[in-house]
């Protein structure tokens, strides 16, 4: 499972980039009472509802914010929801609803890396923006998606010093059985062997276990 690096008020930041783009959507016909419409593809159900219900926070108060200030460009902003259930299938149609059905200027979201996977190929085709905000594994280069956190080697080359120093040097690497853990360990070993350490096991959990305990 990905740690919660999804702050609500990073959304914040997301809705003043749309700014930047916002012209795109804007007509000297277009009626000003009209809203300008932002998708979420976010995760409502499947096993991580946690972090959408966390990103639904920030983005519902980027609104709220950017909307009691004038809106963009004098026009209101709304956020359209999709709950792409964890699955990649469904964040694909929810992505394809939300373009092609609701008009959407950008997509904002997923959460899981399956999903962003599946959802890249969308947007390129539709060329709709899609501003992803959750740490991630990295590799991927598209003009219509931008990442706005973290790949393994940015988080790990400052923690595992600061681990090896304080806590010893031996690890058990444990994560949920999903792209981004199986790539953080991989970017991991090589720095903790650097480092003198040595990884003494790895364990890979499936993605719907919510309890661990000692064997």
């Amino acid at each position: 499972m990905k740690s919660n690096v999804m702050p609500v008020l990073r959304f914040v930041g997301l809705m003043s980039w749309l700014i930047c783009c916002a012209w795109t959507a804007t007509t000297t016909s277009a009626n000003s009472a009209e809203p300008i419409k932002i998708g979420a593809v976010l995760p409502f159900s499947g096993g991580v509802e946690l972090y959408g219900r966390q990103a639904k926070l920030g983005l519902d108060l980027a609104a709220k914010e950017i909307n009691a200030a004038g809106g963009i460009l004098g026009r209101p902003m709304e956020v359209v929801y999709e709950d792409d259930k964890t699955d990649p299938v469904a964040a694909v149609d929810a992505t394809r609803k939300l373009i092609e059905r609701d008009g959407v200027l950008a997509v904002i979201g997923p959460i899981t890396s399956r999903n962003l996977d599946a959802m890249a190929p969308v947007i390129e085709s539709a060329k709709t923006p899609l501003l992803y905000a959750t740490n991630y594994e990295g590799g991927k280069c598209s003009r219509y998606v931008f990442s706005f956190s973290t790949v393994p080697n940015q988080e790990l080359a400052q923690l595992l010093p600061y681990m090896n120093r304080t806590f010893g040097n031996t690890y058990f690497l444990l994560g949920a059985d999903r792209a981004w853990p199986h790539k953080m360990f991989e970017a991991a070993e090589p720095i903790i062997r650097k480092l003198g350490g040595r990884v003494v096991g790895m364990e890979y959990t499936p993605p719907a276990r919510k309890r661990i305990s000692p064997r």
